[in-house]
C-alpha cells in the first residue's frame, strides 16, 4: 500500500556475507575491519549485489504492474475501470485474512534460523503454506455463502478474483523465503519474468474480455510467480511440524491484525467510495495511488534489504549497532523522499498527458496535490516498519496503531463522504494517514532510543 537509490554506503553496517548454505562468513560490524581489507570490500561488493537485485526486483514488480495498470486505464472505460479497481480492493482484503502475516513471519523465522539453527527453510515453507491453505478455504466458504449480501452486482467479478485469495498468499511465503536466504538475484529474475508474461497476456485478455480479462490476467500472473519460485528454490520437506505453525503463527497473528489495520488505514476509502457509488472518482484515485506507490518504492526496498540483517543483529543483541543503522536510515529516507517529490512535481503533467491522456490532468493534479504531503511520512514509515519495527520483535507497535486508526477510518470515512462526497474521503484520508505516521514514528523512536 519513496526514495531513490542511496542506501548502499549504511548498508555497510548491517549485512554479513554468507556462503550458500546461509553460514556466516563474516561478522556485520565494519568497524572491526580494516577499511582497505580484502574483507571490508569483499562486503561492500555483497551489499552493492543484494541491493541491485533487491532494488530491481522491487522496482521492476512495480513497474510492471505499473504497466498492466495503464493498459487497463487505456483499454477499459473509466466506469469499467473503476470498477475493477473496486473488485480488486475488496479481493485483496480476502486475501490478507489467508495471508494473515504468515509470508512476513516467514522470512523472518527463515532469517533468524540461519542464525540460531532453528528450522530448515523447507520445512518451514512447507508448514505454512499448509497454514495458509487451510485459512484459505475459510475464507472461500465465507465468500461462496455471504458474497452476495456484502459486493452485490459485482460478486461475480469478486468470484472471478477468489483464486488471488491463495495465490497471493502462496506467492508472498515463496517470495518470503527466498528474502530470507537472501536470494536476490533469483528472486528478481522470476519476478520480471512473470511479470514480462503479465503485460502480454493482460493486454490480449483485456481487449477481447474487458474486466474479466484483467481480474484474469492478474491470477494469470500469481499461477505464472508461484509455480516459478515453487520451482526454483529447491526441496520441499513434506513433513508436518506443529512447533513450526505455532511459533510462526504466533507472531504472524500480530502482523496479520497490523495487516488488516494497514488495509483499513490505507484502503477501505475504496471499497467505502465503491459501497457509495463513486466508481468514476475510484479510477482517478487509484491512478494517483498507483503513482504513489511507485514513489515510495525506494523505502520498500531499503526495508526488505534491511529486514533479514537487522533480524540478525536483533538476535545477536547488537542494540548500538541497529540504532546507528536507523538514525543514518530515516536521514537518508528523508531526504530522498523530499528529492522525489521535487522531481514528481515537475514531470507530473507530462506524465499524466502520455500515460493517461483520457484523464483530466487537473482533476488528478488536485489529488496529487492533497497525497503527495504524505509522502515523506510514508516513506519513513514504510522503512521503520518492515525494516526495523518487525524485525526487532515489535510488529505488536504497529499492530496497534495500525488497528486503531484504521478502526477510526471507518467511522471517519463513511461520515465524510455522505457530508462532503468523494473529497471529504481525500481529506480525511489525509489526515489520518498523516497524524498515525508521526505519532509511530515518534513512539518506535523512543523505544529504539532507550535499548540502544
Amino acid at each position: 500500500m519513496g526514495l531513490i537509490n542511496r542506501a548502499i554506503s549504511y548498508l555497510n553496517s548491517l549485512l554479513t556475507i554468507k556462503n550458500s548454505h546461509g553460514v556466516l562468513l563474516a561478522e556485520n560490524r565494519l568497524a572491526d575491519k580494516a577499511p582497505g581489507s580484502p574483507e571490508c570490500f569483499g562486503l561492500k561488493r555483497y551489499i552493492v549485489k543484494n541491493f541491485f537485485w533487491r532494488g530491481l526486483q522491487t522496482f521492476g514488480k512495480q513497474g510492471l504492474f505499473f504497466i498492466v495498470f495503464t493498459i487497463g486505464a487505456r483499454l477499459l472505460p473509466q466506469q469499467n475501470f473503476g470498477i475493477y479497481n473496486y473488485v480488486m480492493a475488496s479481493v485483496m482484503l480476502l486475501t490478507l485474512f489467508c495471508d494473515f502475516g504468515i509470508s512476513k513471519a516467514t522470512s523472518r523465522h527463515i532469517a533468524m534460523s540461519r542464525e540460531l539453527k532453528i528450522d530448515s527453510y523447507e520445512e518451514t515453507v512447507f508448514n505454512m503454506s499448509l497454514l495458509s491453505l487451510l485459512v484459505g478455504f475459510l475464507v472461500l466458504i465465507f465468500l461462496v455463502f455471504f458474497g452476495k449480501i456484502f459486493f452485490g452486482s459485482n460478486y461475480v467479478y469478486i468470484l472471478y478474483a477468489s483464486p488471488l485469495i491463495f495465490l497471493v498468499s502462496f506467492a508472498s511465503i515463496q517470495e518470503g523465503l527466498f528474502m530470507g536466504l537472501e536470494k536476490f538475484k533469483k528472486l528478481s529474475i522470476i519476478i520480471l519474468v512473470s511479470g514480462v508474461l503479465n503485460i502480454l497476456t493482460s493486454y490480449v485478455l483485456i481487449k477481447k474480455f474487458g474486466i474479466s480479462g484483467a481480474i484474469l490476467g492478474q491470477v494469470l500472473f500469481y499461477i505464472t510467480e508461484s509455480a516459478l519460485l515453487m520451482i526454483f528454490h529447491g526441496r520441499i520437506a513434506f513433513k508436518f511440524k506443529k512447533r513450526i505453525i505455532y511459533t510462526i503463527g504466533k507472531y504472524s497473528l500480530i502482523i496479520g491484525i497490523s495487516g488488516l489495520g494497514y488495509f483499513l488505514f490505507s484502503r477501505i476509502d475504496i471499497v467505502i467510495l465503491g459501497h457509495f457509488g463513486f466508481i468514476k472518482q475510484i479510477a482517478n484515485y487509484e491512478i494517483i495511488n498507483k503513482l504513489f506507490a511507485i514513489l515510495i518504492t525506494p523505502a520498500t526496498i531499503i526495508s526488505s534489504v534491511v529486514g533479514p540483517r537487522i533480524a540478525l543483529l536483533f538476535a545477536k543483541k547488537e542494540s548500538k549497532e541497529i540504532w546507528s543503522s536507523y538514525k543514518k536510515t530515516l536521514l537518508l529516507t528523508g531526504v530522498g523522499s523530499a528529492l522525489i517529490l521535487v522531481v514528481s512535481f515537475l514531470f507530473f503533467n507530462f506524465i499524466i498527458r502520455i500515460l493517461f491522456p483520457g484523464y483530466s490532468i487537473m482533476e488528478l493534479k488536485r489529488i496529487f496535490l492533497i497525497i503527495s504531503i504524505l509522502l515523506m511520512s510514508q516513506s519513513l514509515s514504510t522503512v521503520i516498519s518492515a525494516g526495523f519495527s518487525i524485525s526487532t520483535g515489535h510488529a505488536k507497535l504497529n499492530m496497534v496503531f495500525l488497528l486503531v486508526f484504521g478502526t477510526l477510518s471507518i467511522p471517519a470515512n463513511l461520515l465524510a463522504v455522505n457530508t462532503y462526497g468523494f473529497a471529504g474521503v481525500l481529506y480525511t484520508t489525509l489526515m489520518i494517514k498523516l497524524l498515525s505516521d508521526l505519532l509511530y514514528i515518534y513512539k518506535y523512536t523512543r523505544i529504539l532510543y532507550a535499548s540502544r
